[in-house]
């Protein structure tokens, strides 16, 4: 699944923010790989696998967030005719199956999964902020993106996704092409 964004690109004109997560997913394992070469090599690149292992967690957040914002970057490019909106979607649906499985609960107990919830779950803080936390927006909008944001929280809960399967019907769906 780590490879699916560098098909995305592929597909769509590049940019560089959407380059970014590959390249440092792909840091992220050199220091197993270095550590598995010649003493010489091993020797010489134990600086910089030293200080990849010491700040991994600080990247993993980054590339959790740039990700985020390479799918947003996409969606202003569709609309602005630099891009497709199959892109928008392939890249969407990327980031959806990568946070399904983060909450999935084999998942939580690791550090990349704990890092792609906790990233998503800051941006719904903040838009809740700004949409919600402010009486200049109109009562109209806040429940338009009240049900919205339940709606996108039901596609990528794989309990509600097996809960609503059960049920029929059109959230079933919607739910029935889920990852788990």
């Amino acid at each position: 699944m780590s490879y699916f964004p560098a098909v995305v690109l592929l597909i769509s004109r590049p940019i560089f923010i959407g380059v970014v997560p590959l390249v440092g997913r792909s840091v992220l394992r050199l220091p197993a790989l270095l550590e598995r070469q010649p003493a010489f090599i091993s020797k010489l690149a134990k600086p910089l696998v030293a200080k990849i292992k010491a700040n991994k967690q600080q990247m993993i957040m980054s590339l959790a967030q740039l990700e985020i914002f390479a799918g947003f970057a996409f969606i202003f490019m569709a609309l602005t005719g630099g891009g497709s909106f199959l892109t928008v979607m392939m890249y969407w649906q990327y980031l959806r199956m990568s946070y399904m499985i983060a909450r999935h609960p084999y998942a939580v107990q690791y550090s990349w999964a704990q890092n792609v919830t906790s990233v998503w779950n800051l941006l719904a803080y903040k838009t809740d902020g700004w949409v919600l936390g402010t009486s200049a927006v109109p009562s109209v909008i806040k429940t338009g993106y009240t049900s919205l944001k339940g709606f996108l929280n039901r596609m990528t809960d794989p309990q509600a996704a097996t809960n609503a399967s059960r049920g029929g019907g059109v959230s079933s769906l919607l739910n029935s092409c889920s990852v788990m």
